[in-house]
């Protein structure tokens, strides 16, 4: 039985209903890349609804340039219309409204390291320089020195 004096749920006739205004919503918010619902990336609540309009996949890293992360992307367009691919991480730091400080600020950099994690607190500016520099792993974060 449920108490009526239990913060979480109020009383409505005899019935106990879960008062919406204690709601904690602590959950990920995930937009996946794959049909299995394998590979994600984790984004803020305010970013889910805008990300899941769309069908992400993985980019192939460039064979050419070594590259060893795999990053959520979508094509736009195709034929004559095709245009680069876009990014979640990246048109998520844009819709922020954050500028990059400088313009050699190009790269969209993840704090921890993490590619999956798009989360607005995750994401920095950084220059090929700083992005290099963090690709490693390394303690200090050069795009978050810079910007700070």
């Amino acid at each position: 039985m449920i108490s009526s004096q239990h913060s979480k749920f109020v009383l409505i006739g005899n019935a106990p209903v879960f008062d919406p205004n204690e709601w904690q919503d602590q959950h990920e918010r995930r937009i996946y890349a794959d049909d299995t619902l394998l590979v994600y990336a984790v984004v803020d609540a305010e970013d889910y609804s805008w990300g899941c309009r769309w069908k992400w996949h993985i980019n192939k890293p460039h064979p050419k340039r070594h590259g060893q992360k795999k990053y959520l992307c979508r094509s736009v367009g195709w034929g004559k219309n095709y245009r680069p691919k876009l990014y979640l991480h990246v048109e998520i730091m844009k819709r922020m409204g954050v500028a990059p400080p400088t313009a050699a600020h190009t790269l969209v950099d993840h704090l921890d390291g993490d590619e999956f994690n798009c989360q607005r607190g995750n994401l920095v500016w950084a220059t090929h320089g700083e992005n290099n520099h963090n690709r490693y792993g390394r303690k200090t974060h050069k795009a978050l020195q810079c910007q700070t």
